[in-house]
This record gives structure tokens, sequence and C-alpha cells, in this order.
């Protein structure tokens, strides 16, 4: 079975699932676990799958980058990348090998035993975990190709970012400023990142307005506060 078809399977299961969920409401009967979290563009996001991510740390970097450990984050990031992916109109190729280096990252972080034991809490085949990594690995790509054109720095930029945020930080720290002709190339690369981030930023806000997202569990920070983890 091609990696197509799983997803079109994956696909029909979970419009099955937002199905029965609106009957159950309708009909007012009652509800196993809110286990949708979003819908966006017709695709689902459930509990589930914050947790699979969560606990296979498929988001780890961009957590500890903004100090932001909460599954509202998590969402987030897994609404933006979904709109990414639907609406940027770019097709991305993955190559297996690119899916393959990912899992074998994690198998070594983890560790075989764990690894598999993670599987098998959630009942997870191998391919399983490789479509939320095979999603992850085509955002970064496009957005990768999408803002990798050269940014301008100017002098006055660089300048004014050793004297507004360098120079405080290092006093903060009470440490002595090094002389800006010794950071050239540090702040300058400091500042293409801004940039960048800047310009994803205002392209996800339009995306957003685009995108028909329906969020089904309004506070999802409040709503693990009281299962009191991740886990059910």
């Amino acid at each position: 079975m091609t990696h197509r078809n799983d997803i079109l399977i994956k696909m029909i299961l979970k419009s099955l699932l937002v199905i029965s969920y609106s009957v159950l409401t309708l009909f007012g009967l009652p509800q196993t676990v809110d286990r949708i979290v979003a819908v966006v563009n017709d695709r689902v996001i459930t509990l589930t799958d914050i947790r699979i991510v969560k606990e296979f740390d498929l988001y780890e970097e961009e957590m500890k980058e903004a100090n932001d450990l909460s599954p509202s984050f998590l969402l987030d990031r897994m609404i933006d990348q979904k709109l990414i992916i639907q609406l940027s109109g770019v097709e991305i190729d993955i190559e297996q090998q690119e899916v393959d280096d990912f899992l074998r990252m994690l198998r070594e972080k983890f560790g075989n035993e764990r690894f598999l034991e993670m599987l098998r809490e959630f009942g997870l085949q191998r391919d399983d975990l490789s479509e939320y990594i095979h999603e992850k690995i085509s955002c970064q790509k496009l957005l990768s190709q999408k803002f990798s054109k050269s940014v301008v720095v100017r002098l006055d930029e660089i300048e004014s970012y050793y004297r507004e945020i360098y120079i405080p930080a290092q006093k903060r720290k009470g440490l002595e400023p090094q002389p800006i002709v010794e950071l050239l190339r540090e702040i300058e690369s400091k500042i293409i990142e801004n940039k960048i981030q800047d310009r994803i930023e205002d392209w996800l806000n339009n995306l957003r307005k685009q995108g028909d997202i329906q969020i089904k569990i309004k506070d999802l920070d409040e709503y693990f506060k009281e299962k009191g983890s991740f886990h059910e």
C-alpha cells in the first residue's frame, strides 16, 4: 500500500470521526472523551495526535525556543503546519530516506526498547508515526524553499541591534559588551533570522484568514490540566 493510499485511508477514518462526533452531539448522546481538538479545512486534529507529537518530541525544538510547553502551543503548530501544506500551492517531494533518518534519530534518542514501547502504547505501527514525520518535514522544506531568498541587512540595523538589544542584554548579565566589529556576522545572522520569522508569521496570519479552522476544545490547556497530564 502506497504512502498516498495510507493518507487517504486516514483522511476517511478521521472524517468518519467528525461525523460520529456531530451525530452524538446532535442527539445528545454521551461521547467517549472529546477526541476532536480542531478541524482544519476538513482535516482533523485529535487529542491522540497532540499526545503523539508530545510523547515523541516532534516539536521539542520549537517548544524550547518559544519556552512554551503547553498543549495549546502544540495545537497551534499543528494547525499552522496543516494550513501551510494545504494552502501554499506548492508540491514538496520528500525522500523516504529523510523520514527514515528522523525515525532513526528518535529511536536513538529514546532507546530501541522505549521507542517500541511508546509505539505500542499508542497502538502505532512505524508507518503511522512516519505520517507525522512526513508532514513535519514537508512543512519545514516548504518554509525553507519559500523564505530562503536573501534578506538584506543594513548597517544601521546592525548598529541599532547592538545598541538597543545586545548592550542592554550584556549589562543585565553583568558582562562587558564586546566591540561591534567582532559581532557583525553574529548580529547580521540574528537580524536575518528575525526578519524571516516575521515574514513567516505575516504569511501564516494570511493563511489563517483563508483557512476554515474549527476549534472543538476551546481551552486545551485547561482540559489537560484537569486530566493531570498529556495522557488520558
